[in-house]
C-alpha cells in the first residue's frame, strides 16, 4: 500500500481474505456449528434442552462457537492441548470464557429471613409461607439466569418451618372468633 501499485496490494488482501474464508469453511470449528445446527450430532446431553429445536440448535451452535474461543483465547496452549488429546477435561469448556459456575444451593432460609436485592428492587422478609415460596420461586429464576447448570434448595422443608407458624398463628387468630364455646384468650406467644 505504501507503493504506487495500490491495486497489486488490494488485490493481494482481497485473496488472503477469500483463502481464509475458504479455510475456515473446511475447518472443525465451521464443520462443529454446521454440525449443530442442521442435528447431524445430536447428543442429547442436557435432558432440559430439545437439541433439535431452534433454540436447542441456537444453543448448541453457540456452544460449539464458545469452546473453540475458550481453547483458543482463553487459556494456555498446552492446556488446550491436553483437552483436545483428551487428556483433562473441562467440564462445561463453553462457559470457561464467561467465568460463569455451574450448580449452586441456594441459601434459602437466610435469604427468606433477611430479605435480598434483585439489581432492580430490595425483597423483604417473608412474613407467611406463600409469600416464602412466591420468593423460592423468585430466587429460582433470578439465580438460574446468573449461571449454568443446576440450582437447588437444600433442607427446604426446613426452612419453611417458621413462615408455616407465622401463616398458622395468623389464621388462627383470625378464624379463633368462630371456634363455638372459645371464650378465653390463647396465649399467642405459645403458639408462636
Amino acid at each position: 500500500m505504501s507503493t504506487k501499485r495500490k491495486d497489486v496490494a488490494k488485490a493481494y488482501i482481497t485473496y488472503r481474505q477469500e483463502r481464509t474464508k475458504a479455510r475456515e469453511a473446511n475447518g472443525t470449528y465451521v464443520k462443529n456449528i454446521e454440525k449443530k445446527l442442521n442435528v447431524e450430532d445430536n447428543t442429547m446431553q442436557n435432558a432440559n434442552v430439545d437439541e433439535e429445536s431452534f433454540g436447542g440448535r441456537m444453543g448448541e451452535a453457540s456452544s460449539a462457537n464458545l469452546k473453540e474461543y475458550a481453547l483458543n483465547y482463553c487459556m494456555p496452549k498446552w492446556m488446550a492441548d491436553l483437552h483436545r488429546n483428551n487428556e483433562i477435561y473441562i467440564h462445561d469448556l463453553d462457559h470457561y470464557a464467561l467465568g460463569d459456575h455451574n450448580c449452586l444451593t441456594i441459601p434459602f432460609d437466610k435469604l427468606l429471613a433477611n430479605g435480598f436485592n434483585t439489581r432492580q428492587t430490595d425483597v423483604r422478609p417473608a412474613n407467611s409461607i406463600n409469600t416464602a415460596f412466591q420468593l423460592v420461586a423468585v430466587l429460582f429464576q433470578l439465580q438460574s439466569l446468573n449461571q449454568f447448570g443446576g440450582v437447588s434448595a437444600s433442607h427446604l422443608d426446613w426452612t419453611m418451618v417458621p413462615y408455616v407458624r407465622k401463616s398458622f398463628v395468623k389464621h388462627w387468630k383470625d378464624g379463633y372468633h368462630y371456634i363455638a364455646g372459645c371464650k378465653d384468650e390463647l396465649d399467642w406467644e405459645y403458639l408462636t
